[in-house]
């Protein structure tokens, strides 16, 4: 099967790593024939570690123009409109190719009944088919490759100490290891706050280059670049270098406590078992606060003693509670919430994948 996959890179990049990641798996598990259509092909060297770009054939939004050609599957990531040389074969009489829109991860209910819905377009019958992701069986599930558990098992069940010490990640016996990844909106000057001067155990955090640098200034008195690390009270920060994604992930395999954002750090903190707070991409009017609402609705419904801690904490986070109350409560639950998070994401796994899912779908389509 011969799958077009167009992306375009809105900000931060998730975009570009969600449509990498089901790029590389759609090639190396399903067996497709992938070529990925990018505006920004040069910022998949930070994701792709060494090699990995094989699997995949990478060309540039603009080529497409001149060297698109129809074949089995035309996939947009997140409602990108295609170039007009690549829409209009989309029309083409006889068999075009399948045309297939991927939509943003959303856990709120409507989601089930928008999944596999056509769309004919009235100026010249063209069939976009919608394609969801989601938490419910009744929708496209979630990136996850067949190796990860695996690869999982075998990183934490080893010695992961000369990995984080080769990233500048290593640190002191007892800490407490959390990785943050947030947009500029979260309270961060609040927690790292709290991390240096409220906490029982000292607390090393492991900061992107790139993010949270007016709190990291506030707390230090002066910038953190990468590869450096500093100390205020009982909290280390060290910040890194962007990490390729498969690093990504064993960063988060190798942290207490991640705080993530997006879609892309959001689920491959579900697959690390380990606490998270989460902070959706915030849009006008409170839309993210209904779609993280939607998401502990699922995640807690079967965790009632633990959710008002969790629920509290998150929306905290993203600023629809008081942060500081609501994370003193969630640090000093974190042991007790933290079989939780295993739980939920032990019985995401038992579902199939969003590529299995796809390619099925598209074997029915066509």
């Amino acid at each position: 099967m011969a799958i077009d996959i167009f992306c375009r890179v809105v900000d931060n990049f998730g975009d570009a790593g969600v449509c990498w990641r089901l790029a590389r798996q759609l090639a190396r598990e399903q067996d497709a024939q992938v070529t990925l259509w990018i505006d920004r092909p040069e910022i998949l060297a930070r994701f792709a570690a060494p090699g990995a770009a094989a699997d995949v054939r990478v060309e540039s939004w603009e080529a497409a123009a001149q060297r698109f050609v129809a074949r089995d599957v035309v996939l947009c990531g997140f409602g990108c409109e295609l170039p007009p040389p690549v829409r209009r074969l989309m029309a083409t009489p006889g068999k075009p190719p399948l045309w297939v829109n991927l939509e943003y991860l959303s856990a709120e209910r409507w989601v089930d009944g928008c999944h596999r819905v056509a769309s004919p377009k009235p100026a010249d019958g063209a069939i976009e088919w919608f394609y969801y992701p989601g938490f419910s069986p009744a929708t496209g599930g979630l990136i996850r490759e067949a190796e990860l558990a695996a690869e999982r098992a075998e990183f934490l069940g080893g010695d992961r100490a000369p990995w984080l010490a080769a990233r500048g990640l290593d640190s002191d016996p007892g800490a407490l290891r959390i990785s943050l990844l947030c947009y500029p909106q979260a309270p961060v000057g609040e927690l790292l706050a709290e991390l240096s001067a409220h906490t029982p155990r000292p607390v090393h955090l492991l900061l992107p280059e790139g993010v949270a640098e007016e709190a990291v200034r506030a707390v230090l008195g002066r910038a953190l670049p990468p590869g450096q690390r500093a100390r205020a009270g009982a909290l280390t920060i060290a910040r890194f270098p962007f990490l390729d994604q498969s690093a990504y992930d064993r960063l988060l395999w190798s942290c207490e406590l991640n705080f993530v954002r997006g879609e892309d750090s959001w689920i491959r903190a579900h697959w690390a078992h380990r606490p998270f707070l989460w902070q959706p991409y915030p849009q006008t009017a409170g839309t993210h606060l209904v779609k993280l609402d939607a998401f502990l609705a699922r995640m807690l419904a079967p965790e009632p003693a633990s959710a008002s801690v969790i629920r509290s904490a998150m929306l905290g986070w993203n600023g629809a509670a008081p942060f500081v109350p609501a994370w003193r409560n969630f640090a000093a639950a974190l042991p007790r919430v933290a079989p939780n998070y295993q739980r939920w994401a032990a019985s995401l796994e038992r579902e199939p994948d969003l590529a299995s899912r796809l390619c099925r779908f598209f074997a029915e389509k066509l």
